[in-house]
């Protein structure tokens, strides 16, 4: 749909390293900034996973639901529009994706905006939903975000909030890596 992340390389990284490293038992999921639904629809497709795919964007949730029914896993994943995780109740969060906004930039006029820009570190997003996710007691998070982005300023906001954390993989595309920040509740 028009405004609608259309998924790329952070995408497939995101899906293909949350396949790897969750299983079936993970219990719910949640994404943030679904999207087309890409990674939550996949999810439930591959792994029997019950999906939260949450996205701010009314045109996005959309997308995602019309996906999630083109596959044949709507009673699997259950779509949200919302702002990160603030409208979970505490407790409700095991295992979180993000395939956050990682741009060093402020440019959200437009809705693809909201996909890509990051902040001026490029790490204003996820921080916030650092904050959201101790709040809610979120056990474990995989982040996807870029070298372009202060991914030192990640590091530390993930351990203030107890969780440690680890690049689990990268992978360099054009002018930039995309990593994969895997965070545990210490």
């Amino acid at each position: 749909m028009e405004g609608v992340y259309k998924p790329a390389e952070d995408s497939y990284l995101l899906l293909e390293e949350a396949e790897k490293r969750l299983e079936a038992s993970t219990g719910t999921v949640i994404e943030v900034g679904s999207g087309t639904g890409i990674v939550a629809v996949g999810l439930a497709s591959t792994l029997c996973v019950e999906v939260v795919a949450i996205d701010i964007l009314p045109q996005a949730a959309t997308n995602t639901l019309i996906n999630a029914r083109k596959a044949g896993v709507q009673h699997l994943v259950h779509v949200i529009e919302g702002d990160l995780i603030s409208s979970l109740r505490p407790g409700a969060c095991g295992v979180l994706l993000f395939n956050t906004p990682y741009l060093p930039v402020d440019e959200r006029e437009s809705p693809e905006g909201w996909a890509w820009s990051g902040g001026r570190g490029g790490v204003e997003e996820a921080l916030r939903l650092v904050a959201q996710a101790m709040e809610r007691g979120c056990r474990r998070m995989l982040l996807v975000s870029s070298s372009l982005a202060d991914l030192d300023a990640l590091e530390r906001g993930l351990e203030r909030a107890g969780y440690k954390c680890r690049i689990a993989c990268s992978k360099h595309f054009f002018f930039e890596d995309i990593v994969l920040l895997e965070a545990e509740k210490a």
